[in-house]
């Protein structure tokens, strides 16, 4: 059997037959905010995801960027904020919901900081990021 002969009976296969490729739409304002971010201009990136989140507001994936980035620039209020549009949106993962709890403790609303923990624990009681939390 020739390689090529190979590369058709793969492409004939069925699951790659059915695959279809579409292009994602991402926002010149995501672009340049990753590309900021890069190069660790965090507050123009973050600057980039407000401009976004003013013309598309209920935008996922510029909330949790801009929540990781209000993050590490220490600004916990707005990235808690940025975190609980976010999670009303996607349901997130454990890393999402854990940043968010994170977020609440540094700004000391106690009460649902461990809310988002405990929730975190009984979900995966191994979460030791939860565990400390607590």
């Amino acid at each position: 059997m020739q390689p090529a002969d190979r590369i058709d009976q793969m492409a004939d296969a069925p699951l790659v037959a059915k695959l279809t490729i579409q292009p994602q739409t991402t926002s010149p304002e995501l672009g340049r905010a990753a590309a900021l971010h890069l190069r660790g201009e965090k507050r123009e990136a973050s600057e980039e995801l407000a401009t976004l989140l003013l013309r598309a507001p209920n935008n996922p994936e510029a909330l949790c960027s801009h929540a990781r980035i209000q993050m590490e620039l220490g600004e916990f209020d707005s990235a808690a904020k940025s975190w609980e549009r976010y999670h009303r949106l996607a349901e997130g993962n454990s890393e999402t919901r854990g940043a968010m709890a994170q977020c609440l403790q540094q700004t000391e609303r106690w009460p649902e900081a461990e809310s988002a923990f405990r929730v975190e624990l009984e979900k995966d009681p191994a979460n030791s990021q939860a565990r400390l939390g607590l």
